[in-house]
Formats: C-alpha cells, sequence, structure tokens
C-alpha cells in the first residue's frame, strides 16, 4: 500500500522546500508520490495523457538520492534543491543519460537522440531540479504548424492531452480554445501540475502557449521576456517571439524558480506601490471562432474579473480599470497575424536549426519538406483519421516570404507593440502593468513586443468547471513587478480551484 507523504494535486514547491528542510520528507518520497499520482490518473483513472515520457524510475531515484545526501551534507544547490519539475516533452532536448526522447510531437523522431542537454535544461539540472519527464503537447508547438484543425494538446505521438478540470474530456466539435478545451501547446505540462503529476512545470510560448493552458489549469504562471534564456536545443516557432514559461500552483513557486534560473530577488514592499491598469473585460474577451459564445459563461467571468479589481482596490492596490489599449488587429501584416507572418517565414529555419542537434544516423528528418514526405509515407501513423493533412506544415514548406520584407517587419512590429502599445499605455495613465481577462488575445502584445507575462488564476464557470484567470504585462526586464502583483494578488485570493473530479 502506497503511502502518502502529501497532497499531490494541493502540494506547492515551496511547501516541499520546508518540508525537506526540516527532514520531514526526502526527494525520494517526493518523487515515489509523484510517480504514483502519474500511474494513478494519466493512462488510467481519468487517463488525462498529459504524461508522455517518465526517466525510467532507477534512474530517478538514484538521481534523488545523490540530491538528499547532499542536503544532508549541508549542500543545497538552490531555493529548488531537489524539486520535481517536467519539461514540456517533444520541444526541449535531455541528453541521453536522462533516457526520454524529445520529438516533438512526431512519430517521425521516436528513435531519434538528442547529441546533448539543452543548455536550459543543464541550468535546471545544475540547480538541483530533478526532471521527471516530459509532457504532452500539440505537434510542432502549436500555431497551426502542421494543420488549423489541429486541437491544442494533440499530438500523432502522444494523442489528446484532456483538461484536468472538465469532465468527460473533450467535447464532440470542440473549437480550438472552446470550454473543455485544455488550451495552447504546452497543454501536458499545464495540466500535469493541476493534477498533482508534478509541481513545476517548464513550457514554451510564441503567442499564449504557456499562459492560456495555465489560465484552463488555474496557475500561476511567468513567461520571461523574449532573450532570457538561450533557446539552443529547444524548437521554437520562432526565434523572434518564443520564450520560456513555468507553471506552479502559486506565486510562491514562481519566485523561487525566478530566483534559482534568473537571480531576481523579491522585495514584498514594493507589491503596495505597484499601479495597474485593467483592461475593459467586454473588449477583451475571446473571439467567438476561438470559443463558443456562453452568455451565462461571459457574464459569470466579467463579473468576477471586476470583483477581482473590487477586492484588488480594497486590499490597498493601486488600480485604474478600463484603460483602453489598442487592438490586436493593429498588429496585423494584411490578413495575418504579425506572428503568424513572421513565424511563418522562420519557421522552417528554426526546424532545420533544431533536427541538427539531433544524432544524424538517429534521425531521419533534416528539413520541412523531409517531414512533410516522411508523413505521407508514414501516414497511419502522422495523419490519422480526423487528423489526416498538413495543409499548414505544406505552406511551412512552401512558404517564399521575402527574407528582407520580414527583417523589416520584425523590428516594426515591436515598435507597434511595445513603444506605441504597451509602453505608450503604461505612460499615457502612469501605470506599471497591464491586466485583462486570461480569455481574450492581450497575450499577443507581450509576445510582439518581447515582454514578460504573469497568469493568476480567478475562478471557474458554472458550465463544466473550467478555469479561467487574469494575465498581467510588464516591460521587458520588469519580472520582478510581475512577481510582486502575483504576491499581492495570492494575498487576496489565497485558495485556487481544484480539479475536484481528481479529489
Amino acid at each position: 500500500m502506497a503511502i502518502d507523504y502529501f497532497d499531490p494535486i494541493t502540494a506547492t514547491a515551496a511547501q516541499l522546500q520546508q518540508l525537506l528542510e526540516r527532514r520531514e520528507i526526502t526527494s525520494v518520497q517526493i518523487v515515489t508520490q509523484y510517480l504514483a499520482q502519474v500511474e494513478k490518473h494519466n493512462n488510467q483513472g481519468v487517463k488525462l495523457n498529459a504524461v508522455l515520457s517518465l526517466v525510467p524510475t532507477v534512474e530517478l531515484l538514484a538521481i534523488a538520492v545523490d540530491l538528499d545526501r547532499e542536503r544532508l551534507n549541508g549542500i543545497t544547490r538552490s531555493p529548488l534543491h531537489g524539486i520535481p519539475i517536467m519539461l514540456k516533452k517533444d520541444n526541449i532536448m535531455t541528453g541521453t543519460d536522462l533516457e526520454v526522447p524529445t520529438t516533438v510531437g512526431s512519430h517521425a523522431f521516436a528513435n531519434a537522440r538528442a547529441k546533448r542537454a539543452a543548455p536550459f535544461v543543464a541550468q535546471l539540472i545544475e540547480s538541483g531540479l530533478i526532471i521527471l519527464g516530459k509532457t504532452n503537447l500539440t505537434e510542432f508547438c502549436g500555431l497551426n504548424k502542421k494543420n488549423s484543425g489541429m486541437m491544442p494538446g494533440w499530438s500523432s505521438y502522444g494523442g489528446q492531452t484532456q483538461s484536468a478540470y472538465v469532465k468527460g474530456g473533450l467535447e464532440d466539435g470542440e473549437l480550438m480554445l472552446g470550454h473543455s478545451a485544455p488550451g495552447g501547446s504546452s497543454s501536458g505540462s499545464a495540466v500535469s501540475v493541476a493534477a498533482g503529476f508534478c509541481p513545476l512545470a517548464i513550457g514554451t510560448d510564441t503567442a499564449g502557449s504557456v499562459v492560456t493552458p495555465s489560465n484552463r489549469a488555474a496557475l500561476y504562471a511567468l513567461k520571461f521576456a523574449i532573450g532570457s534564456f538561450p533557446m539552443d536545443g529547444i524548437f521554437a516557432l520562432s526565434r523572434t517571439f518564443d520564450s520560456i514559461g513555468v507553471m506552479a500552483k502559486s506565486a510562491e513557486d514562481l519566485q523561487l524558480f525566478a530566483k534559482t534560473v534568473r537571480s531576481l530577488g523579491f522585495n514584498e514592499a514594493a507589491a503596495a506601490e505597484l499601479r495597474v491598469g485593467f483592461a475593459d473585460p467586454v473588449v477583451w474577451s475571446m473571439d467567438a471562432s476561438l470559443c463558443r459564445k456562453l452568455p451565462d459563461a461571459d457574464e459569470e467571468m466579467r463579473l468576477s474579473y471586476k470583483d477581482a479589481i473590487m477586492k484588488l482596490q480594497e486590499a490597498g492596490v493601486d488600480i485604474q480599470s478600463s484603460v483602453p489599449v489598442p487592438s490586436p488587429s493593429t498588429l496585423n501584416c494584411g490578413e495575418k497575424s504579425v506572428i503568424q507572418y513572421i513565424a511563418s517565414h522562420e519557421f522552417k529555419h528554426a526546424y532545420a536549426d533544431f533536427v541538427s542537434h539531433y544524432e544524424q544516423s538517429t534521425c531521419p528528418i533534416t528539413s520541412v519538406a523531409d517531414m512533410v514526405d516522411w508523413n505521407e509515407i508514414h501516414s497511419e501513423l502522422a495523419l490519422p483519421a480526423g487528423f489526416s493533412n498538413q495543409a499548414d506544415l505544406i505552406r511551412a514548406r512552401d512558404n517564399d516570404s521575402s527574407p528582407e520584407d520580414v527583417a523589416r517587419a520584425i523590428p516594426e512590429a515591436r515598435k507597434l507593440a511595445a513603444e506605441h502599445g504597451i509602453d505608450a499605455v503604461l505612460d499615457q495613465h502612469n501605470i506599471d502593468l497591464i491586466a485583462a481577462p486570461e480569455d481574450s488575445s492581450m497575450c499577443l502584445f507581450a509576445s510582439v513586443a518581447g515582454y514578460p507575462l504573469v497568469m493568476v488564476p480567478l475562478g471557474t464557470i458554472d458550465y463544466n468547471g473550467r478555469p479561467h484567470g487574469i494575465c498581467i504585462i510588464a516591460k521587458k526586464g520588469q519580472e520582478e513587478k510581475l512577481l510582486f502583483f502575483a504576491s499581492a494578488y495570492e494575498k487576496v485570493f489565497p485558495e485556487r480551484p481544484l480539479p475536484l473530479q481528481l479529489l
């Protein structure tokens, strides 16, 4: 009979670290319990299908034993020494010592071996974090890079990730960001944290791939500013827009992670000095083409949002409501968003760079053109019923955008989103942060500007219990302000919604 050392559904990294420091638990016991929770609900039980590969148990326990021994000898590598973490599976390369593949969601890379771990992974390991395994994702990281009908959280290699909150999982005919969808390409990572498979998980974000699934999993999340970490060995749709993000159950965990990987400090008093502008929830809502409109649910979310503003004001946070923010349409290039325009050009180049990090003898693919051909030859695996076209992948292969035009578009887009967008709003209204419902396109501004973003949970809708929350943007290099806000927010809203079907 398994021993329960803690509740994996509610335990935070900070709480586990306190138990470790008091010698009330070991990393071996922590790892053992998380593995038991994965066994209980990933492929069995509720069948969330969030975790695709785990580091072999023998190897995991050996790593945990070594870290426990270091702690007993007075060595702690970081504030997260001995704490488990999951990686977005298919786009972050780990070394051969961990014995987990990096497949980008495709069967074509099932046996491909990375030459070495991505520098970011090496940093996590050096900091004493324990990589439990890798999570499911949208094949090729989303933004319709296989076909436009592909549901977030689905890959041919891993199947469909399910929400930890929505009983019965994905509804038939669901829209891309519908109420039963897990949301975003980092869905497996978000669901893993919410389901108690790990206390922390890593995702990558082009245009909402971290914050959107975190929103649907009632998590706190921090997307770091673009350029914060080396992206070598990490698959990116776009070198211009992609960044690393972390998902957690508390604002304190975000702080611990930021301190571990970026040495970011935290001044509690600074949170009280923040000035936050909240965008109008009627203007900033999810487009009906992405999520079916449910009047009652829409009204629930708006009322929760307005209630959050009121409670934060009562707690002393300096807030301006209904701050006007330019429409995302200002960032369009013709009929496409600027992100789609630039990422469509950069994708095949980023793809070729990523596969060059595999050992050549183990990888049958060197380009997007090779990938298209491989999928056609192995259509039973790569293009199953319901997912049988790869039109967007073909368009990426055939993209003939002028490199010069794209090179000009990047700084122009940055200027529109940053100087004439976020910066102008912040300066005009004398505020530090912009907040909006996460069920909106506000995260696009952060992506185009290259700015950091934090996500905080708010509540659930009665329709099916799926969570919703608030996203907040700061200028580049101001992650600390986002952490200040998340900390202040957590004091006002101390309890995040739990996935009732797992309790």
